[in-house]
């Protein structure tokens, strides 16, 4: 517990999949302010999406272990890499992994939304 698994203002390089456990997120609020506990993930939860679809993604905060935690990394280079020669999948990931991130962030973020306004 207390483990650093992501430091605030580096490079988002994986997707981390919280097999079970809990990670806390602590917000960075600058220098002046420090840090804010801003969440919890729990088993099943995921953070780091914003790696696939935003360039230099940075962390916003610091995720840590508050227990003892499982983690699934997956590597946003490796996942670039192994689906590179197929942009249809990629850009699949991409839009899914962008709808979790605004969910996340309370912007919304249908993974079906494209579907409806054609209909």
């Amino acid at each position: 517990a207390g483990t650093e698994i992501a430091s605030s203002g580096e490079p988002v390089d994986a997707i981390y999949l919280v097999r079970s456990g809990a990670v806390t997120f602590h917000r960075d609020l600058g220098a002046a302010q420090g840090e804010r506990l801003d969440g919890y993930l729990m088993d099943n939860s995921s953070f780091g999406e914003s790696g696939l679809w935003e360039h230099d993604a940075r962390w916003e905060g610091a995720y840590r272990a508050n227990t003892t935690v499982e983690l699934l990394a997956l590597p946003i280079a490796r996942i670039q890499a192994e689906f590179e020669g197929d942009p249809v999948i990629l850009g699949a990931l991409r839009k899914a992994a962008e709808a979790v991130t605004r969910a996340d962030r309370g912007l919304g973020g249908d993974l079906h939304e494209d579907q409806r306004e054609s209909a």
